[in-house]
C-alpha cells in the first residue's frame, strides 16, 4: 500500500514540476506530460482535492497584476485541459471502476 501511495504522490509532484517547466518554456511536451502525470496520480483520491493548490499556482504564475473577470475567463480558456482533468478522471473512474459492495 505504501508503494502505491508513494507512486501517486510521485506522479502528482512530477506533474506539478512539468507544469512549472511548461509555464517557463511553453513546450507542448511538458504540458502533455503534466496532464498525464496528474491524471494517473488521481488514483489516490485525496490528490483530487490537492489539485486546487496546483490551480492556485497556475493562476499565480499566469495572472498579470490583479485578477479580473476578463483575465479569469482567458485563463479558463487557455488552461481548460488542466481544469477539466480531475473531473474527467472522476467520471471515468465512476463509470469504469465503480466500487462494489462485496
Amino acid at each position: 500500500m505504501l508503494a502505491y501511495d508513494s507512486s501517486c504522490y510521485l506522479l502528482f509532484f512530477l506533474g506539478w514540476w512539468l507544469l512549472s517547466r511548461y509555464l517557463s518554456s511553453r513546450k507542448p511536451f511538458f504540458r502533455i506530460g503534466a496532464l498525464a502525470a496528474f491524471f494517473f496520480s488521481f488514483w489516490l483520491n485525496s490528490l483530487l482535492v490537492l489539485f486546487a493548490v496546483v490551480v492556485a499556482y497556475l493562476v499565480y504564475r499566469e495572472a498579470e497584476g490583479t485578477l479580473t473577470w476578463r483575465s479569469a475567463v482567458v485563463l479558463v480558456k487557455k488552461y481548460a485541459d488542466f481544469l477539466l482533468v480531475p473531473f474527467i478522471f472522476w467520471v471515468l473512474q465512476r463509470a469504469f471502476f465503480a466500487p462494489t459492495a462485496e
